[in-house]
């Protein structure tokens, strides 16, 4: 993820700047940020773990899982690590988190 500048100001988003998002090849592409977060994987995934940079982890699955939402309504503001492993692959993305 990185903060780029902003491609449409005139459109619901009027800040100078906004996030720019990379998705996960084990996942189907998926876009936008608030107090729900929704991630949906292709069949198999083997583990989901999401935590803090400083690795205090915050959410952990094993098994298979298509699916997940979470409430994040109560979590901290700041950046978090996602990570999805499946096939013995393990890819990380980072999300924020205000």
């Amino acid at each position: 993820m990185e903060i780029v500048n902003n491609p449409d100001k005139s459109g619901i988003n009027t800040s100078s700047s906004v996030a720019k998002h990379t998705t996960l090849k084990v996942d189907q592409p998926f876009a936008g940020f608030d107090n729900t977060f929704s991630l949906h994987i292709t069949a198999g995934a083997e583990s989901i773990k999401i935590s803090t940079l400083l690795g205090n982890e915050v959410y952990f699955s094993k098994g298979p899982q298509e699916e997940l939402s979470l409430d994040v309504s109560l979590w901290n503001a700041g950046v978090y690590r996602l990570i999805v492993s499946k096939g013995g692959v393990s890819e990380s993305r980072l999300f924020i988190k205000n």
